[in-house]
This record gives structure tokens, sequence and C-alpha cells, in this order.
């Protein structure tokens, strides 16, 4: 499990630091080293705090990247790999956590179940993220915002509705 968010890890920030090696902006590439390295090796008490602030930093530097002209569809890509690493990191550490031995059998179905979940997550996300790259659609203002309310209030009702589905079946 911890291998997978390693890799995912390693591919994500690599994937944004060559980008910029290739350009000759090499520190840039070293702070996305730096960045993985850091959250690669994290101390024991800082363990949340390094991995966000290597997220940080890897998303702005992926910002900053469309913003000089890079492919969009490579930065994206590593992006959405990069998300997918924080949230297996951060679930395997909390598996690991509520687990009495990390060689446990009972930890694999969760696992995979979340492995599911999260890859059909980031594939919608990528989609839509490349969706919303090639496809214009000149709206008004107030257009946007009621798109982005019916999108809110409806994450915030599936997320409802799976939250009662999870409690129900915990019963």
């Amino acid at each position: 499990m911890r291998k997978l968010a390693i890799f995912a890890m390693v591919s994500g920030f690599l994937g944004i630091g060559i980008r910029y090696a290739l350009d000759g902006r090499w520190e840039v590439a070293g702070g996305c080293l730096l960045a993985g390295v850091l959250w690669l090796f994290p101390s024991q008490r800082m363990v949340n705090q390094r991995a966000a602030i290597s997220l940080l930093y890897l998303a702005g530097a992926g910002g900053a990247g469309v913003f000089m002209g890079y492919e969009p569809v490579w930065l994206l890509t590593h992006f959405v790999i990069l998300l997918m690493a924080w949230d297996l990191d951060h679930f395997t550490r909390a598996l690991y956590l509520f687990t009495a031995e990390p060689g446990e059998k009972d930890i694999w179905p969760p696992f995979y179940i979340h492995l599911k979940r999260l890859g059909i997550v980031a594939g919608i996300g990528w989609s839509l993220g490349m969706l919303a790259l090639y496809i214009r659609i000149s709206t008004s203002f107030a257009a946007a915002l009621l798109l982005g309310l019916l999108v809110f209030f409806g994450l915030r009702g599936i997320v409802h509705f799976l939250g009662r589905g999870y409690a129900s079946s915990a019963e």
C-alpha cells in the first residue's frame, strides 16, 4: 500500500520537475525535487504539515507552468497523480494507525475499496479537466456563479448521501 503511494508521489513531483528542468529552470526543478523529498521522508511530528506544504508548492509550480506556456495536459495529469498520492498517503497512515499489526490481512479489503473509488474519482476529475481545457463556452458571470452554486450543493448532497450510506452499512 505504501509503495503505491510512494510511486505516485515520485512520478508526480518528477513529472512536474522534469518539465521545468527541460526548460532550463533549475531552481524550480530543484524546488520540486526538494518538496518531493520532504514529502517522502517526513518526521513523525510533522507528517501532515510536510505533505500539505509539498503538495501546495507542487500545485503552485504546476499552476505557474500553465502561465509559462507548458502543456496543460502534462501538468493536469501530474497534478491528478499528486492528489492521488496525497490521498493514498493519508489513507495508508490512517489505516495503519487503526490496525494492531501492519501486516494484518484485514487491511487489504478496505484498501482495495478505497483504491477503486479513488480511481473512479481521479478518472472523472481528469476527464472533466480535459473537457475544461478544450471546450470553450462563453457565459456571463451570473451564469458561472449559478453553475458554481449548483455544483457546490450537488457535491454537498452527494457527500451527505454517501455519509448516510456508510453509517447504515457500519451497523
